[in-house]
């Protein structure tokens, strides 16, 4: 029976990072499961089919990125700054859905749109994602 679930996409931006950067690796990382904390790519289950139906952020971050999301390595769609993504703004913009089959690879890359604060920052974008068994 599918059941759907949260994920989160999480960004590091490096202290005094110059501005559009890319940021990949442990700065572009995907939260599956809280418990094993983040990866820099996520294999899908095999049993599992996945289709990211939305992707928004809960609260407006301090340093505002652009998020490419990858399948197997390959882009599929970028976001445009995640700040428009503001899940209580009622005219943000709707991506189209990704489908993932099995055992194909999630990742994500990032670019920060403003330069690097004094210290770190992290931005936290979350995707609804439909699971079909």
């Amino acid at each position: 029976m599918p059941y759907t679930k949260t994920i989160k996409f999480l960004v590091t931006v490096p202290a005094n990072q110059p501005a559009n950067s890319l940021l990949v690796g442990g700065n572009a990382q995907i939260v599956e499961n809280e418990l094993v904390g983040p990866v820099n790519e996520f294999v899908i289950p095999s049993t599992e089919t996945w289709i990211i139906r939305d992707i928004y952020v809960k609260a407006s971050p301090a340093i505002d990125v652009n998020i490419k999301i990858k399948k197997n390595r390959k882009y599929m769609i970028e976001t445009g700054p995640v700040s428009s993504l503001l899940i209580s703004n009622p005219s943000r913009r709707k991506l189209p859905m990704l489908g993932y089959e099995p055992n194909s690879k999630l990742s994500i890359e990032a670019v920060n749109l403003a330069p690097g604060q004094s210290t770190a920052q992290q931005v936290e974008v979350f995707a609804d994602v439909l699971i079909l068994p």
